[in-house]
């Protein structure tokens, strides 16, 4: 496959840009066996092609396989149809929350600034961090709120480390007072990552994941990350 670029004239539907040829071992069959529990006895014997074939889904998603196209930051990606079932701020009823709710291009919404938590009900370090946040958007700590931040937690599991539940949201949002933010459950884990608790910088007018918080070392002395209230104060947040 090659990696030249084109002008957009010479890209049309049926051009052949070339291709890549992988091998179909044993082995990658046994893994796709192993995932899917699809073990079709004409993967590993004769079947009416005269031999073992291929799984159909065995190399899908062709394109991902290198990813030297694609964007240098990979945090996660925004989708227009995300949502969740959870608590959008001041709620007293479960909802359906999307994440074009956070979405404000021309600022019409008062959002300047974006942050998406991920954490985990039995996770120590996603509680520490709760502690924290009602006093970052408080006027006595960094005032987020009159800067226009909004944020979203996202809680992946409970305490047995179960997927999380409405439930599971609704007793988070309770125990760390955070009823003037979006909280919902998060069972698919939206935006996987090897630690937690992880947070995402979201700028709401291009919905664009613009830093991963969680490798900042800088803070304010509450515990807060500065780059969230100077993408605020970008796009017209004041103090």
């Amino acid at each position: 496959m090659t990696t030249e670029l084109f002008d957009r004239n010479e890209v049309y539907v049926g051009r052949d840009f070339g291709g890549v040829t992988l091998e179909i071992t044993p082995d990658l069959v046994a893994t796709y066996i192993a995932g899917t529990g699809d073990d079709n006895p004409w993967y590993h014997g004769n079947s009416p092609l005269g031999g073992p074939i291929a799984p159909a889904l065995i190399l899908h998603s062709a394109v991902f396989r290198t990813q030297a196209w694609y964007l240098p930051n990979i945090f996660g990606n925004l989708h227009a149809r995300q949502e969740w079932q959870g608590f959008a701020p001041n709620a007293t009823t479960p909802s359906t929350v999307k994440i074009t709710d956070l979405w404000d291009p021309d600022g019409s919404k008062g959002i300047n600034a974006v942050v998406i938590d991920s954490s985990g009900q039995w996770c120590i370090a996603c509680q520490g961090i709760a502690k924290l946040i009602p006093g970052w958007f408080s006027p006595k700590g960094d005032d987020w709120a009159k800067l226009g931040v909004q944020m979203i937690t996202l809680v992946i599991q409970n305490n047995n480390y179960e997927p999380a539940t409405v439930t599971t949201a609704q007793q988070w949002r309770a125990l760390f007072s955070l009823n003037e933010l979006y909280v919902v459950a998060d069972p698919a884990d939206t935006f996987p990552t090897n630690a937690l608790p992880s947070q995402l910088l979201v700028n709401p007018r291009t919905m664009k994941v613009v830093r991963d918080l969680s490798n900042d070392t800088a803070q304010t002395a509450d515990g807060a990350d500065p780059q969230v209230a100077t993408l605020a104060m970008k796009n017209g947040g004041k103090k």
